[in-house]
């Protein structure tokens, strides 16, 4: 190293300080999402006791239904060009592609409206899906939801490009009040329903903060002429082309206990292990969250060799911060959920102690997800999704079969580990 500073002073010194700004502008950003977080996860978790005394398991169940029907019914209403607003480089593209995901997302939200009206009433018999069910009762207020979720993708994609850290994090710390406090006062009036309206209340609230921060862009955007809108379909139409269906793929993953577990068992179980699934994800996304979002903004702007260097530094660097926790949680699982939330949700603390091995490998790896979209894999992400959704219904439908309701919790934690695992090799194969 001292013959290289001999021969390239100004380089070496260059190279260390570009490195040692890199890692200071992550960690500020990091650290002004992560706070954001962690105030949300605060107010979420704190509330959650009393939830769960205001609310039946199977009102858990119904709304965790509702939340896995949105998630994966707003694929539709962005068709994934809000991956464009991050990549593009002009504002005129991206303020484009804002116009463009507001139409898609009232279209989608009114569609998706008329359709639920159009699911006949007979087949809401004793034995109906909980889905249809809860599509056919609230498909109005999914349709709000799958609308106002579209603009709020949006919204916080163009926030995350303008660099607006410190919007984001505030708008989850409101997003977790307004949603826990809703919440709260419904279920104290009696209305079974509340966790859903709270849920539909807080996206507003984002919606409306989001767009107040970002008021001059959405003045241009919604100033936008059409052969701009169509120049920037054109120029980000592979992001619909592949990224709908591997979208689609993601949310049925991340949603799969209540996709397929909504399938094979009762409300009242669904509800056990969406409170499991919920109480592990929320401190897991602290950090995952941001991390995916300074990722995505970072990543987008180096080459392929300084990529992987990164990927490989930060991945070790989730494992060694992941495992501790992790062992903690599977130790206490049993114990803590029938203390914290009521004697009636001692099922829901054996759920989350199957479900911690296969999220502390989703915990280590899926902030990188975005990688492949800077790298232009469309088509390879989308093949990994579809191997990784197999991965997971084949482990959660054989849990089912062999061990019953805990044995969707293990199965979906068996092929949770599995997806990763593969997505991890794929990108190493890609980086090199």
């Amino acid at each position: 190293m001292a013959w290289l500073r001999k021969v390239f002073p100004l380089g070496l010194r260059s190279f260390q300080f570009s490195q040692e700004k890199i890692m200071s502008l992550y960690r500020k950003r990091l650290l002004t999402l992560m706070s954001g977080n962690a105030a949300g996860q605060v107010i979420t978790v704190a509330i959650s006791p009393i939830l769960t005394r205001l609310y039946t398991p199977e009102a858990f169940g119904q709304f965790g239904i509702f939340l896995s029907l949105v998630a994966i019914l707003s694929v539709f209403a962005t068709l994934r060009f809000e991956r464009g607003i991050v990549v593009a480089g002009s504002a005129r593209e991206q303020r484009s592609l804002l116009l463009m995901i507001s139409i898609l997302s009232a279209v989608a939200g009114g569609v998706l409206t008329v359709i639920s009206l159009g699911i006949p009433l007979e087949w809401l018999q004793d034995n109906a899906s909980t889905h249809i069910t809860v599509l056919r009762s609230w498909g109005g207020i999914i349709g709000l939801a799958v609308t106002l979720t579209g603009l709020e993708i949006a919204l916080r994609h163009l926030a995350l490009k303008r660099g607006h850290f410190g919007v984001m994090a505030a708008s989850r710390v409101g997003h977790s009040g307004v949603q826990g406090g809703g919440q709260t006062a419904m279920g104290l009036a009696g209305w079974q329903m509340g966790l859903t309206l709270g849920a539909v209340l807080s996206l507003a609230f984002r919606v409306c903060w989001l767009a107040y921060a970002l008021s001059r862009d959405l003045k241009l955007a919604f100033r936008t002429s059409l052969p701009n809108v169509r120049a920037a379909w054109r120029r980000n139409k592979d992001f619909p082309k592949y990224m709908i269906a591997a979208s689609l793929c993601t949310s049925l993953i991340s949603q799969g206990l209540m996709v397929l577990g909504g399938a094979l068992a009762s409300a009242a179980v669904v509800g056990q292990l969406y409170l499991a699934h919920r109480m592990l994800v929320l401190p897991m996304s602290l950090l995952t969250r941001s991390v995916t979002d300074v990722n995505f903004k970072e990543f987008s702007e180096m080459d392929v060799l300084r990529i992987r260097h990164i990927y490989l530094s930060r991945v070790k660097r989730l494992i060694y911060w992941g495992t501790g926790p992790f062992l903690v949680a599977f130790s206490v699982s049993p114990f803590i959920y029938p203390f914290v939330f009521g004697d009636e949700w001692q099922a829901a603390g054996r759920f989350a102690q199957l479900l911690i091995p296969g999220l502390w490998v989703q915990f280590s790896v899926s902030p990188f997800g975005p990688i492949f979209w800077i790298l232009k894999r469309n088509s390879l992400f989308f093949g990994l999704s579809v191997a990784r959704l197999i991965i997971l219904f084949s482990g959660m439908g054989g849990g089912f079969w062999f061990f019953g309701a805990e044995g969707i919790a293990a199965g979906f934690s068996l092929g949770l580990a599995l997806g990763y695992a593969l997505q991890h090799s794929l990108l190493l194969r890609e980086l090199n």
